[in-house]
């Protein structure tokens, strides 16, 4: 039995229908066909490859921005199904069928982003969410205990989102909890985070576990190893927005943010913007900083690119960088 989740809706309830792209207009008569004029029917324009398992195609949303832009010229619900991953091989020996990894959590980040990113399709009307309830297909999002029986090949979520132990059981949930809010803020018109799972670098990490990537994650409270971390000569961190934007806002959460020594907060640094990432343009300087999170709040620039440059990494002399999130906002 598969459990659909489905974020807030602000239309009635009535009949859906799955529409695959490649064939929503012949749709159109079948649906009014089919109305009542007590239920009005709610079309889902969904993914064109419906036999595929939506946790699959949520990955790379193909034909995702077709779909959207046709709901949305003809007052359909546009509704992208996502999940954590999909791996069925203990169901179906000799699979063949596409599967999907979660890799600790990527997997469900990149879905999430494809649905709300206007690029792909966003902002939906709802966001529904895969979870079955039978484990072996590797698509709960439900509390997963870390000691499972064993000899039935039961995955944990140990690792994903850098939880560890009775943290990592509700990694998925607490997870869904974060995009959830998000979408909601981005409904209400709340500013988005540009900045967030965009593309980035940096000149080294402390290890292979706290890379640039954790820097634009949108999280902040999954652990100490939830940051970027440098010890680095020159300690810098650039994330590529994808296109030139106006930014008018930068929020940096330091060490304190994620629960570290605040004497760990990021002392000095400067953030700078640039439109080809070769000639930048210092938009804050910041020194004997001591806050766990703080807030730029800039003259608008067009920017493509943001970089964070860590002149002094902490307070008390230690010499790593730590930052646990780099959000870039348009105001």
């Amino acid at each position: 039995m598969a459990r659909r989740r489905r974020a807030r809706a602000d239309r009635p309830a009535g009949p859906v229908w799955p529409l695959r792209q490649s064939t929503l207009a012949p749709w159109e008569q079948d649906s009014a066909d089919s109305a009542t004029p007590h239920s009005p029917p709610q079309r889902l324009a969904d993914q064109p490859a419906l036999q595929r398992p939506h946790q699959v195609a949520g990955a790379t949303a193909p034909g995702w921005k077709n779909a959207s832009d046709y709901a949305k010229q003809h007052g359909l619900v546009w509704a992208p199904s996502i999940g954590p991953g999909y791996v069925d091989d203990r169901a179906v020996p000799g699979n063949t069928t596409p599967t999907l990894g979660r890799a600790n959590g990527a997997t469900y980040d990149k879905e999430w982003a494809n649905a709300l990113d206007p690029a792909t399709g966003g902002l939906p009307t709802w966001v529904s969410i895969t979870s079955f309830n039978e484990w072996h297909e590797g698509s709960v999002i439900e509390p997963a205990s870390g000691t499972p029986p064993a000899g039935y090949g039961y995955q944990t979520y140990e690792g994903a989102y850098d939880r560890t132990g009775a943290a990592a059981e509700t990694a998925y949930l607490d997870r869904t909890k974060y995009w959830t809010t998000e979408f909601e803020n981005r409904r209400a018109g709340s500013p988005a985070d540009l900045a967030l799972n965009r593309p980035v670098t940096a000149d080294s990490a402390c290890a292979p576990s706290e890379g640039p990537a954790k820097a634009v994650n949108g999280s902040w409270t999954g652990g100490i190893g939830d940051k970027w971390c440098s010890l680095g000569a020159a300690k810098w961190l650039r994330v590529d927005l994808g296109s030139a934007v106006t930014v008018g806002r930068l929020v940096v959460r330091h060490s304190g943010a994620g629960g570290e020594k605040a004497s760990w907060n990021t002392r000095d640094f400067d953030l700078r913007t640039s439109t080809d990432g070769t000639t930048w343009t210092t938009v804050a300087s910041v020194r004997g900083n001591t806050a766990d999170v703080t807030t730029h709040a800039i003259t608008p620039v067009t920017a493509q690119y943001v970089r964070l440059d860590v002149l002094t990494p902490t307070g008390d002399g230690d010499r790593a960088a730590r930052v646990y999130e780099l959000e870039v906002y348009g105001r």
